[in-house]
């Protein structure tokens, strides 16, 4: 195996219907050739009492992206995960890489339906998506790294978890959570470099055709343009980052990995999937009930791994542009009471802290408790 592949493993390709609306989800394994059976995925059944297979030891930790991205983006921290002793899973959310769009109920929203209803329809249906392949896995416990935009999605995960806690008797138990630069939309964008400010105004001030135009040309530069082209897209607009963000897309290594994670997220062309997801992921609209995610911690004598709620822990750095780190410190201090662990890197931007330093190495290891 090359240095490259160490750094940032590719991962094999799975997919299955999901029951609730017969569509494809596309979801990737890293590091197969390392277990005892490769591809195999009938042996991926996490705690089995009556299995004396080492692998059933392996911790599933399931990554969710960021937006506009894909799966792909789980490479930047599989090896970290791998070396710390478990086994990372993430998939593309609908509409992203190989997995089937929204169905037409979640696309095409009433005319007199409440827009933070059909957004939290859309959260619901996401959510789903994550129950339905935890099923399909057959796990009984498992971890979750989530990233940027799909920090977001990551908080309706955990919520609609402890939610079915209530009521449902036999479930994988979710035991820790980790949020890498995670967005949050009620904060506003305050803060974000000129390009993510436009955005937001786009989802916020209902001109999502907007967003289309955007993401449509990208999808469809991305097809059509070499990839010294994309590389060259992509430093154009390394201006607006801070520091730490340009050296490291710098790095031809990461600059292209970005480029590969983004082709991949656009594979299906011009589509709604972008301007959905993101407007999902940024809105400032009450999608989620903070107060009942508050009562969770709020309630929790302390955030351990035995008690009744899952281990948070949150990484932002203090010069992203892309989620300002007040995003993070809402977060921890509004959401989770203070409950959840809060790490700040003082140098970070966005790009960083995901493909540069030791943060990798801390979130396998929170997530791995």
């Amino acid at each position: 195996m090359t240095d490259n592949q160490l750094l940032f493993p590719s991962p094999t390709k799975h997919e299955f219907k999901l029951s609730s609306s017969g569509k494809t989800l596309a979801y990737y394994t890293f590091f197969d050739d390392d277990d005892d059976d490769n591809n195999n995925e009938s042996n991926d059944k996490i705690g089995d009492s009556n299995s004396n297979n080492n692998k059933d030891l392996i911790h599933p930790v399931l990554y969710i992206h960021g937006t506009p991205s894909s799966a792909m983006e789980a490479s930047l921290c599989a090896a970290q995960v791998h070396k710390a002793g478990g086994k990372l899973y993430a998939f593309d959310r609908p509409g992203f890489g190989y997995s089937d769009p929204y169905t037409n109920d979640i696309i095409n929203r009433p005319k007199d339906e409440p827009e933070e209803r059909a957004l939290q329809r859309r959260l619901e249906y996401v959510c789903n998506c994550v129950w339905e392949l935890i099923v399909h896995l057959n796990w009984s416990k498992f971890s979750i790294i989530g990233v940027s935009g799909g920090g977001f999605i990551t908080l309706g995960v955990l919520q609609s978890y402890l939610n079915r806690k209530q009521h449902v008797t036999t479930m994988a138990k979710l035991e820790a959570v980790a949020i890498i630069a995670g967005v949050y939309g009620p904060v506003g964008s305050e803060g974000m470099m000129k390009n993510n400010q436009d955005i937001c105004k786009a989802v916020n001030g209902k001109n999502t055709w907007k967003l289309f135009t955007i993401f449509g040309i990208s999808s469809i530069m991305s097809k059509i343009l070499p990839r010294s082209a994309l590389q060259r897209l992509f430093k154009a607009q390394m201006s607006q980052m801070p520091q730490s963000d340009q050296e490291a897309l710098s790095d031809p290594i990461i600059l292209d990995q970005f480029c590969d994670i983004m082709t991949h997220a656009m594979r299906q062309g011009p589509s709604w999937a972008a301007p959905l997801d993101i407007s999902l992921c940024m809105s400032s609209k009450p999608i989620l009930n903070e107060e009942s995610l508050k009562s969770y911690y709020t309630s929790s004598n302390d955030n351990s791994h035995e008690d009744h709620v899952p281990f948070v822990s949150i990484f932002h750095g203090k010069k992203d542009m892309n989620v300002p780190v007040t995003h993070g410190i809402y977060v921890h201090e509004e959401i989770f009471q203070k409950k959840s662990k809060l790490f700040l890197y003082e140098e970070d931007g966005h790009a960083s802290i995901l493909c540069v330093g030791n943060v990798r190495d801390e979130v396998a290891k929170a997530v791995l408790i």
